[in-house]
């Protein structure tokens, strides 16, 4: 994505894995955002990194040296979120035998995160209503105004506006915590991310000393690549951990996969207007023959694997992809670093096998994206 570079976004693209142009421009947002004190309100599904983005606003913000103190909302008692959040003072109530500092203090001059922020009750919507409106709040029991020098920063896997229509929760909270509003998509919306996602989760496995990598046949990826994941990438990352578990040192085919996958994802394609196949590949054009111009068409979802697992080539403008002397053997990836001579030429052609397919990518060159990382 031509757009990006400069705006911030190569400096997170190690700490949120992902190539595709959606991602991209999540984590351009995330860098400009960063640098404000605004309050922010992310959302996605479960499993999407919502904490993950939080650390990075904190971490590229001005308050990065100063504490970032997580608040999950849903796993507080209701009785004792109050106290949790705001501290209280000897005596406040029974067995209160000494005074206690509450999350807001704790991050004193940083960031305070409210996961789950759906869940937090309305008898306390009020006074976090207060704090972001006025900046002060007082312990439980006190009676001294305390100063919030916080930025507040808010996640949800629930629609905060449509609660707010049917009285679940304040439409003036949720107005103040949406300044600025930052979605993650689920990963079945950036299937181009899975192969990039394994290939990182089998890297650390072996950096951290856990034990030998597995590798994966064609077929297996493919079963990956095109389940939804509910789970998102927490349960992307679950299900390889499963395997390195199991198969350490060894090729996992199709059939090694677990059950609840490999059932739902035959290698056949899927029939009807399901639209999945089409929708591996959003990146993507096909260029088909000898100097041929671009289809309309996007690839199957076998082409888009074979892409992924294979691009090892890039043509220069105008080369056919029959194997001319115009084609290059790119030697860069993962390991080397190296890049072609215009990283950022937008619509480069990288070479796919010796079918005569191309793919164009859309958005800029990632080294990192292709190479035999992955597969065994």
């Amino acid at each position: 994505m031509m757009g990006n570079r400069g705006s911030g976004a190569e400096d997170f693209s190690d700490r949120f894995i992902g190539h595709s142009k959606t991602v991209l421009d999540l984590l351009g947002l995330v860098s400009r955002v960063a640098r404000s004190d605004s309050t922010v309100l992310i959302t996605g599904e479960s499993g999407t990194g919502k904490e993950r983005i939080a650390r990075l606003l904190h971490e590229g913000s001005p308050r990065s040296k100063n504490p970032f103190v997580p608040v999950n909302c849903g796993a507080i008692p209701e009785g004792l979120i109050e106290s949790e959040l705001f501290g209280h003072e000897k005596g406040a109530f029974t067995g209160a035998i000494n005074g206690r500092s509450g999350r807001f203090e704790m991050a004193e001059g940083g960031t305070i995160f409210f996961d789950e922020i759906g869940e937090l009750p309305l008898s306390l919507q009020v006074k976090l209503l207060r704090v972001l409106q006025e900046k002060v709040y007082e312990r439980v029991g006190g009676v001294k105004p305390k100063t919030a020098n916080v930025r507040i920063l808010a996640a949800t896997h629930r629609n905060l506006e449509e609660m707010s229509r049917s009285g679940l929760f304040r439409e003036d909270l949720f107005y103040r915590l949406s300044v600025i509003p930052v979605e993650i998509p689920p990963l079945r919306k950036r299937p181009e991310d899975i192969p990039v996602l394994i290939d990182f989760f089998i890297r650390r496995w072996q950096e951290e000393g856990r034990g030998d990598p597995v590798s994966l046949t064609k077929p297996a990826m493919l079963s990956l690549t095109r389940y939804d994941w509910p789970g998102n990438v927490r349960e992307l990352e679950n299900v390889m951990e499963r395997l390195l578990v199991l198969n350490a040192g060894e090729k996992v085919d199709g059939d090694g996969l677990p059950e609840k996958i490999s059932r739902k994802t035959a290698f056949d394609e899927p029939s009807g207007d399901s639209g999945k196949a089409d929708s591996l590949a959003p990146p993507f054009s096909v260029v088909k023959g000898s100097g041929g111009g671009v289809s309309d068409r996007k690839p199957s979802a076998e082409e888009f694997l074979s892409g992924i697992l294979s691009c090892r080539y890039r043509t220069e403008a105008g080369a056919s992809c029959s194997g001319e002397s115009r084609e290059k053997p790119f030697p860069g990836g993962r390991d080397t670093g190296n890049q072609p001579d215009n990283p950022d030429r937008e619509d480069q052609e990288v070479r796919l096998d010796p079918s005569g397919i191309l793919f164009l990518f859309r958005s800029r060159w990632h080294p990192g994206f292709c190479g035999d990382g992955v597969t065994g």
